[in-house]
């Protein structure tokens, strides 16, 4: 009789879905960065980005979670 492998029956490790926060801070980053050398309008919108891409990113990432937990996932 071959051996078992457990890893054959095992689900796959649940994994977040695709977002474009990281991209939104990102531009912002470069926003920020640009405007440290031309005008500090463009470093305000920038870290405005940074901002709300923190804070999307972290919000889509707890709601994720507490998905995962209702689902029985850890």
């Amino acid at each position: 009789m071959p051996p078992t492998d457990d890893r054959e029956h095992s689900t796959p490790p649940h994994m977040p879905a695709p977002t474009l926060w990281p991209v939104t801070i990102a531009a912002g980053l470069t926003l920020l960065a640009w405007g440290s050398v031309t005008s500090p309008v463009f470093s305000a919108v920038g870290a405005l980005l940074v901002l709300l891409g923190i804070a999307g990113w972290v919000r889509e990432l707890r709601r994720d979670a507490r998905a995962g937990q209702e689902r029985g996932e850890g």
